[in-house]
């Protein structure tokens, strides 16, 4: 009886419709003005429009998962992971009813009624006792099923370059079909700074004049320095050695490919080693073979990709060192570690956030173990030696760092959404500090949610090349500037920043507002991508299969790259397969990133339940580029999300190893 009144209670919480219907009074007459009209229509209704359904299934659910736990009472998880799974289950609940709040426009009507929001915090509780039911579940079922599972490995020998050109072959015809590689605008913009103009670019990102030194080097730090030295390189030799841009480009993607299916062939050897059997190895070489996802998303020219190889070298690296100890004596595995270190700090900003702050964990959660520190320690020195090169270097070529706007998304899009919502609260002082820094008028009309490029990049300017071969910073003529980057200070903008802070005590809900707009297609695990195009304007973040035609100015000479009729068919078919399954699960659940973050979070939450805290320090690691995702300028980007799509996979072969099987060492691998 008491599962039952649980469950009806659970279900009754978790099925409150939250779509606004009009007005309903219960059948009595009364004015919009009196108290009873506002609880019928806000608190009332929401419970009166409930599917009788869906509370159905909610009720068979919450059922199901009581009774499963009861069975196995005696499987007790841990205090810590139970508290680690409510923070998650509250965390699932809050993003998911904000994006039904968002979908139905509707958000504004909920944050600024008491008596809504108590209805959504009721939903909210109802939600979240599934996903908490949900989750133990789970890892009960795999613990449980780990520790009476026999399994019997098959002895066999891994081959390394038998994996390695098998992943190569079955991803050749995306690599020939999407030849020479795929790109977005941040690409063309590596190249003109590579090749001397940096100039437009920094006017189109746009970076404050203010951190650029008088005579400054090309290149900037925005899209990562090194990763634009690299690209640009290669680019550059595929032209004077093959004389070709499309060589050039290739280049790039080819390297792209074979670290990435390195990589992945060295996380099927760590299977090994810790002792997968050859049908589950196969099983998992053959997902990331015939995945088409991975080799799309491969071919791709940005720095996301080459990072993701990097950090899970780290992870994988670690794993195997964890299996055996006897690879921390090794030099060669120091060598290697010290490498996907410093890969990730060249190829991906964040990194050096990520890295330090696991360095620090793990310093202070293991300090007396000695392996641990000297871990700790490696990952701590790197970043401050890739620091303090990275400072002598940028100070000595004058490399102009990319402005700090760029990961302020949620304070200027709450300053924006301030004016747009409060003008008559802000003071003259503070309307005339805002405005040194960005143009106060126009921001309501550049305001737009899930997307701060509008304000921080002055409404949409775009840079390129007119039908004489004259170069322009302002193609399109209706742009409406926003962030004054050309003449604001850096005492300005740090006013400006104080200013904020107040504006944002006065009235939270702002930020709150600004922050979810931004973030929550994150972790609202049933948002989907937009539907992608095939032509060169196609949405970049879902999908990428389109080549559009670039106009470089090399050495004083046009250059043009257009491969935009290449297997134009071919392309428009795989845009057209993505397009359907994307929104059909459970197709969906392998094409949308947010998926993947789910996945590789419930992993880590296993893992925590199984005491594996060693073990889910690197599924940890990994994860902490999400809350990086959720201060980034566009909410639920793809491309932010690409190395979970790599990643997740190689997290569940992990789990899977050190959950289901024993270890086995000393396995021949040619």
């Amino acid at each position: 009886m008491k599962k039952i009144i649980i469950a009806v209670v659970t279900a009754l919480l978790a099925s409150v419709n939250l779509k606004i219907t009009g007005d309903w009074q219960a059948g009595l007459t009364l004015a919009p003005s009196s108290k009873l009209f506002k609880i019928l229509n806000e608190f009332i209704q929401p419970f009166t429009n409930i599917n009788l359904i869906q509370y159905t299934c909610n009720f068979a659910i919450v059922l199901g998962l009581l009774k499963f736990l009861n069975v196995n009472k005696n499987n007790i998880i841990s205090t810590v992971a139970k508290i680690f799974n409510l923070l998650y289950a509250v965390v699932l609940a809050i993003f998911l009813d904000y994006g039904v709040l968002f979908s139905e426009n509707s958000v504004n009507t909920y944050i600024y009624s008491k008596l809504r929001l108590g209805v959504v915090g009721i939903n909210i509780i109802g939600i979240s006792m599934i996903f908490y039911l949900l989750i133990e579940s789970i890892e009960i079922f795999l613990l449980t099923k780990s520790m009476t599972k026999n399994i019997s490995i098959n002895n066999y020998i891994f081959s390394f370059w038998k994996y390695f050109f098998f992943l190569f072959v079955c991803w050749l015809p995306y690599i020939i079909i999407l030849y020479p590689g795929t790109i977005n605008h941040d690409f063309i913009n590596q190249l003109n700074e590579f090749f001397g103009h940096g100039s437009w670019v920094r006017d189109d990102y746009p970076i404050g004049w203010y951190l650029i030194r008088e005579n400054p080097f090309s290149i900037t730090n925005q899209h990562n320095f090194f990763v634009t030295l690299f690209y640009g390189f290669n680019f550059k030799v595929g032209l004077t050695v093959f004389h070709s841009v499309g060589a050039g480009m290739f280049i790039n993607t080819l390297v792209q490919i074979i670290l990435m299916i390195s990589v992945l062939t060295y996380s099927l050897l760590t299977f090994y080693r810790l002792g997968m059997s050859k049908k589950i190895l196969n099983f998992f070489a053959d997902f990331m073979a015939f995945f088409p996802m991975l080799p799309v998303i491969c071919v791709f020219l940005t720095k996301n990709n080459l990072y993701t190889p990097f950090i899970l070298l780290s992870i994988l690296l670690v794993a195997n060192a964890l299996n055996d100890k006897q690879l921390f004596k090794n030099k060669k595995w120091w060598l290697f570690f010290i490498v996907s270190m410093m890969g990730q700090l060249m190829t991906e900003k964040y990194a050096i956030y990520i890295v330090f702050v696991v360095g620090i964990i793990i310093m202070i959660t293991q300090l007396k173990v000695r392996i641990a520190r000297e871990l700790s320690l490696t990952m701590i020195g790197s970043v401050i030696t890739f620091v303090v090169i990275q400072s002598l270097l940028f100070n000595i070529l004058k490399v102009p760092n990319g402005d700090p706007i760029e990961g302020q998304a949620v304070m200027i899009q709450s300053t924006a959404l301030y004016v747009k919502e409060f003008p008559k609260d802000i003071t003259k002082d503070q309307y005339n500090t805002i405005n040194k820094a960005f143009a106060v008028k126009n921001l309501p009309k550049l305001y737009s949610p899930g997307i701060s490029d509008p304000v921080k990049s002055s409404g949409g300017k775009k840079i390129g090349l007119e039908k004489n071969g004259t170069f322009n910073q302002h193609l399109n003529k209706q742009w409406v500037e926003g962030y004054k980057y050309r003449s604001v200070t850096k005492k300005e903008y740090d006013d400006y920043k104080k200013v904020w802070l107040k504006l944002a005590l006065r009235h939270p809900e702002i930020v709150f507002i600004a922050f979810m707009n931004q973030s929550y297609r994150y972790l609202d695990i049933v948002s989907t991508q937009g539907t992608a195009t095939s032509g060169w304007s196609a949405p970049y973040d879902s999908i990428n299969v389109a080549q559009f035609p670039i106009e470089l100015i090399i050495n004083k000479k046009l250059t043009i790259i257009n491969y935009t009729n290449y297997f134009v068919k071919t392309r428009a078919a795989i845009v057209t397969i993505y397009n359907i399954l994307c929104k059909i699960p459970p197709f969906s659940l392998l094409l949308n990133g947010n998926i993947f973050i789910f996945v590789t979070i419930l992993i880590f939450l296993v893992l925590i339940a199984a005491k594996m805290y060693e073990k889910s320090m690197l599924i940890f690691s990994f994860l902490l580029q999400v809350p990086i995702f959720m201060l980034s300028p566009v909410n639920g980007s793809q491309r932010y999300m690409y190395p979970f799509f790599f990643a997740t996979i190689i997290m569940i072969g992990l789990a899977y190893c050190w959950l289901s099987l024993s270890k086995r060492k000393n396995r021949k691998v040619k």
